[in-house]
């Protein structure tokens, strides 16, 4: 499915523009979660994916949204 992959000059030009990108993520295993530090989880998998396609660096941060 990545061979088909193609961005719009729209998009190309949004990630110019924003290279990095932050995510809050909190502790919820299997969807994230720290594991020695680092977040992990099914949720980092997919952005790992959506980075290596599109070049765009994730910045994870830690959140709490038991609030919301």
């Amino acid at each position: 499915a990545q061979d088909n992959f193609a961005m719009s000059e729209a998009q190309i030009n949004w990630v110019l523009k924003h290279p990095t990108v932050p995510v809050g993520l909190e502790q919820s295993a299997p969807l994230s979660f720290l594991d020695e530090g680092i977040f992990s989880g099914v949720i980092v998998d997919y952005l790992t994916v959506i980075s290596n396609m599109t070049g765009i660096q994730f910045v994870y941060k830690t959140a709490d949204f038991s609030d919301l």
